[in-house]
């Protein structure tokens, strides 16, 4: 996994660290550094594949490095497109989530007017440092919001999917038409579709018949949760291992799909000088609700609460003080959407526990 120490840089402003010093704390944190590589204007950092969604993308990458240097962070905003059509997207498509157990959130945004070419020198050389072959400037522009955010975003041809689409399992006979082989699809198979056939793999791999051309003239962006445990069947069943299912497989974040599909949208307009369509589409059949847990002095193996509440909020947690003056008080603490790896107790007090290490091992 690749990070710009450049772009980390540009969402923490209060970061004083050098590269080195960044890197070294991201070892005492628990990470595998491979190499910091030196580019013109920037500094590669390699780390070793992690089970973490949240740090696939360098926003959370930036909150992990914030906490472990206790530096403030603050999430970036979202860009307001430069061009707004007429009219609004569900006027354009229709979606329907059959399996919402499947697709708690499914998320849709049109674009239209693209004009599809090459992308700027600055998005193909961020591209590149990253180790990831530019494609064109629709392509590459969801590569970006997803490199930022973690999570993925998908591009189709509106005018070749259709207008009615919907999230469904396979049907016995189907197959998904590839660059190089039409694939045999099995029934347990979460897939996109319309009435011309099935689109994409969920969350995994999208059909050639539904991909962005020089021809395209309307984009249609998604940005969804799939089930992390089908997501996982998928893969394995066909063989076919892709950066978004990863990151599905690991939790994509219940609660940014609307912002990064914004940010998406936005980016399409700059760089496809496209007309984001206003009203995206979005099919939430599971808000989320988070969940929470009463971390007690006790596991924190001395580690003061306010330490261990620092430590909690740098990383995202919502933390409210208990006072309980039988049992030396606590904190009730809420998971954000984004740590789908954080399911206890014991799971918070290790994060506390990791990152005060960190602090208190010499490393800036």
């Amino acid at each position: 996994m690749k990070a710009s120490l450049a772009w980390l840089r540009s969402l923490l402003p209060e970061l004083v660290a050098t590269d080195e010093q960044i890197a070294d704390a991201l070892t005492h944190g628990g990470w595998h550094v491979r190499s910091l590589e030196r580019r013109a204007d920037d500094v590669v950092l390699d780390l070793v594949d992690t089970a973490r969604a949240d740090v696939m993308g360098h926003v959370g990458l930036a909150r992990e490095v914030a906490a472990l240097l206790r530096v403030g962070f603050v999430p970036p905003g979202v860009d307001a497109p430069v061009r707004v059509a007429q009219g609004n997207a569900e006027a354009s498509v229709r979606v329907e989530v059959r399996e919402p157990a499947h697709c708690p959130h499914y998320g849709l945004l049109v674009v239209e007017d693209v004009t599809v070419g090459p992308s700027p020198d600055w998005v193909c050389e961020r591209l590149r440092a990253l180790g990831i072959a530019p494609s064109n400037n629709v392509i590459d522009l969801t590569r970006l919001a997803v490199l930022e955010s973690g999570h993925p975003v998908q591009a189709y041809d509106l005018d070749r999917i259709g207008s009615d689409i919907e999230v469904r399992f396979a049907r016995r006979g189907e197959v998904l038409a590839l660059h190089d082989e039409d694939m045999p699809l099995d029934p347990e198979d979460l897939v996109l579709s319309s009435p011309r056939g099935p689109l994409a793999l969920a969350g995994i791999q999208a059909s050639r018949t539904a991909e962005v051309g020089e021809a395209t003239r309307r984009v249609a962006f998604e940005c969804a949760c799939f089930d992390r445990a089908s997501t996982s069947r998928s893969m394995r069943r066909h063989g076919i291992v892709t950066e978004s299912g990863l990151r599905h497989e690991r939790g994509a974040n219940r609660e940014d799909t609307a912002d990064v599909l914004a940010q998406a949208g936005a980016l399409a307009t700059r760089l496809a000088h496209g007309a984001a369509v206003p009203g995206s589409i979005h099919v939430i059949s599971a808000p989320w609700q988070p969940t929470q847990w009463v971390l007690h002095p006790a596991s924190l193996r001395g580690v003061s609460l306010d330490d261990a509440a620092q430590v909690l909020d740098l990383l995202g947690c919502a933390v409210v003080a208990l006072h309980d003056p039988g049992h030396g008080g606590g904190l009730q603490v809420s998971m954000p959407a984004f740590r789908a790896d954080l399911r206890g107790t014991e799971d918070l007090a290790r994060e506390v526990l990791r990152v005060v290490a960190v602090w208190t091992s010499g490393s800036p």
